[in-house]
């Protein structure tokens, strides 16, 4: 099993990152397919899927959550 640090290795540099997170929660309200964006971004920027996959699943919940 590997190490649940390695999941979160960025392959993006950090202040682009940080740039594009930014962007997204202050238009989280306002645009649409935020969720998918936000996966996208977390997908491509990370060296695993593990951190898109539990957005997902943590936006999922939310989603649900009545």
């Amino acid at each position: 099993m590997a190490n649940q640090d390695e999941d979160y290795v960025l392959r993006w540099p950090r202040g682009l990152f940080k740039e594009e997170v930014a962007e997204l929660v202050a238009r989280r309200g306002s645009l649409d397919g935020w969720a998918e964006r936000c996966a996208f971004l977390l997908g491509d920027a990370f060296a695993s899927v593990a951190p898109r996959d539990e957005f997902l699943a943590a936006n999922s919940a939310v989603a649900h959550d009545p």
